[in-house]
């Protein structure tokens, strides 16, 4: 795996299993689920910046909001 599949896999498993148990909590959830939008939009615009750099902070930062979310 490279690091723009890892950016990849760390938000599709952002929006598939963290923002659903988000929405579960209903409108308390609602800050939480627009914080975990906010990181997928900076993985995707590191990706489309090409900014390698950048890629492995938001990396960092998605892994650490996939440990910690759930």
């Amino acid at each position: 795996m490279n690091l723009i599949e890892g950016i990849q896999q760390k938000c599709k498993f952002i929006r598939e299993e963290i923002i659903p148990a988000y929405d579960e909590i209903g409108a308390a959830g609602m800050f939480g689920k627009m914080a975990l939008q906010a990181d997928i939009k900076k993985g995707e615009q590191a990706i489309a910046g090409g900014d390698t750099i950048e890629m492995l902070r938001v990396y960092k930062e998605l892994e650490s909001t996939c440990e910690t979310a759930l």
